[in-house]
């Protein structure tokens, strides 16, 4: 873990508390959870984290995110049905979607076309990796 860390930038200099944009992580592995809350919590993001889907429903109906980065399969269910849940209440939240395997291009498609996920990212997830993405996702 000590090398993928060693690829993410030390934190902007106007990153602030009133300023930081909040990400809602939903991720059952620790130790995956763990690299990617280090990264974007050092890249100056307030990382709000989720292992199971009622943790993350939990969350969100606590307070705003700007983005959400969620895991596919989850102890309690799929990332999907998040994102379902989400887009049916009418947000417009950026998702991007983390699965360790893809089922089929029609999944694919349902995530990008359908409920417009940002980007769907394939697991290892590579620290610096994840950081472009969650930045460009925030910046459109």
């Amino acid at each position: 873990m000590a090398q993928a860390t060693a690829l993410v930038p030390p934190p902007p200099a106007s990153a602030s508390p009133s300023t930081r944009a909040r990400v809602l992580l939903v991720e059952d592995d620790r130790a995956s959870r763990a690299a990617m809350r280090f990264a974007m919590s050092n890249q100056g993001f307030d990382i709000l984290e989720a292992p199971r889907l009622s943790d993350a429903r939990r969350l969100l109906a606590e307070g705003k995110v700007d983005l959400v980065v969620v895991d596919g399969l989850l102890p309690d269910g799929l990332g999907v049905d998040l994102i379902k849940e989400l887009r049916a209440r009418g947000s417009t939240t950026p998702v991007i979607f983390l699965s360790s395997f893809f089922k089929d291009f029609a999944t694919f498609k349902l995530l990008q076309q359908e409920l417009k996920v940002v980007e769907v990212l394939r697991k290892p997830v590579v620290p610096a990796d994840l950081l472009a993405r969650v930045t460009r996702a925030l910046a459109a």
